[in-house]
């Protein structure tokens, strides 16, 4: 029995450029999956999702750790655009899973990119809860992170399904006792759910 979808942002309901923008800066250093580990375990992007620095801050830091070659300002300005608007199909599948279960959402995120999330892409009309990583102070894969939300959303963990596009968070999830899937857009999202028999026809 599920109660609660809980779903990542960026790569699952989100579509993200900087992934490729990074590795380019890098100059092939690093794999995908090697950039991933490093991002979420960098103490620069730590800091600033866990609304600890601001803007400028995180940019000197990440530069610095990452050992980039562009200014701050232009970092910043790449940065803004990581998040590339809703993937096709978003709204509906918002639409048709909202009469049986309660959406939230999970992410590590930050002041930036919040308000474009929340009000230009309109999450913050189409799902009811969320749990921003700045604003909780809490990061993924932390299990202190899954324990806040298993906290606040009164439940327990095996009823609520976290949907996320890195293995990391997921083992994670798992390992909190929620139910956790890796998923990369709505067509895996939906291909889960259709497996797990929690929706028809999508």
């Amino acid at each position: 029995m599920i109660d609660v979808i809980l779903f990542d942002l960026g790569g699952v309901l989100v579509r993200l450029t900087g992934v490729s923008t990074m590795l380019e800066w890098m100059s092939g250093e690093m794999t995908e999956p090697e950039l991933w580990e490093k991002w979420l375990h960098s103490d620069a992007v730590r800091a600033f999702e866990s609304g600890q620095v601001d803007p400028g801050a995180f940019a000197e830091r990440t530069i610095a750790e990452f050992g980039l070659t562009v200014p701050p300002t232009i970092f910043l300005a790449a940065f803004e655009t990581w998040i590339d608007g809703l993937f096709d199909g978003v709204e509906e599948l918002l639409d048709d899973l909202r009469p049986t279960y309660r959406l939230a959402t999970m992410s590590n995120t930050n002041a930036i990119h919040w308000p474009k999330l929340t009000g230009q892409m309109g999450l913050g009309t189409l799902i009811e809860t969320h749990y921003p990583s700045h604003q909780t102070g809490l990061l993924k894969p932390d299990r202190e992170a899954f324990e806040n939300v298993i906290e606040k959303l009164a439940l327990p963990a095996e009823r609520i399904l976290f949907f996320d596009d890195n293995e990391l968070n997921v083992a994670a999830a798992r390992a909190a006792g929620l139910q956790s899937e890796r998923t990369r857009g709505i067509r895996e999202i939906s291909s889960h759910l259709r497996k797990r028999r929690l929706v028809h026809g999508l």
